[in-house]
């Protein structure tokens, strides 16, 4: 599957804290008119960025993807206004998750875990314009989640540790994805 790559540094789990990040190539570069984004988490706080897109001097295009008092929010503007959707359930502190994002023109789908939600970003583009990278559990400037990802792939594209083009704070779980968990994927980000 095209989600299975752990995300793991010297054979572990990467630890965000608020003010950790990872930051990656953007493999698309600027335009995109469709994206995937998954993730395998798990928080010990409720409050945080996931995931975000960097932005270009031309555009302010942007998605991200974080945690607001424990529930997870999909937010992205297309250069005509920004659109959100937000799970109404809480995600279980120090519980394995799992997140799916498409975004297809206009239309969002948000999935975490079993529950799904829409978003349609207002205005006539369809096209998510953003810059050459993107960042994983925060972002500078930017409060991060407190928790850890195990796996995350971006259109398709397994992501690894060797992908990061830079680094903040970083530290390791001590625990992994159960073996035994329906969240368990074949590769880790290491």
């Amino acid at each position: 599957q095209w989600y299975q790559r752990r995300v793991r540094g010297n054979g572990q789990t990467p630890r965000f804290n608020e003010n950790s990040f990872l930051k990656f190539r953007n493999p698309e570069h600027n335009t995109k008119d469709n994206l995937m984004l998954s993730l395998v988490f798990k928080v010990s706080d409720g409050s945080g960025l996931l995931f975000s897109t960097e932005s270009t001097t031309q555009h302010a295009d942007y998605m991200k993807l974080g945690l607001d008092q424990g529930r997870v929010y999909l937010e992205y503007d297309l250069g005509a206004g920004s659109a959100r959707v937000r799970c109404p359930r809480t995600v279980d502190e120090e519980e394995w998750h799992f997140v799916h994002v498409t975004l297809r023109g206009k239309h969002a789908i948000l999935r975490v875990d079993r529950w799904a939600g829409e978003a349609v970003s207002p205005g006539q583009r369809n096209v998510l314009d953003v810059g050459s990278h993107f960042y994983l559990g925060g972002a500078p400037g930017e409060a991060g989640m407190s928790g850890c990802v195990e796996s995350m792939a971006v259109n398709d594209e397994p992501l690894t540790m060797s992908d990061t083009v830079a680094s903040s704070n970083i530290n390791y779980c001590e625990e992994n994805v159960p073996e035994t968990s329906i969240y368990k994927l074949r590769y880790r980000l290491k």
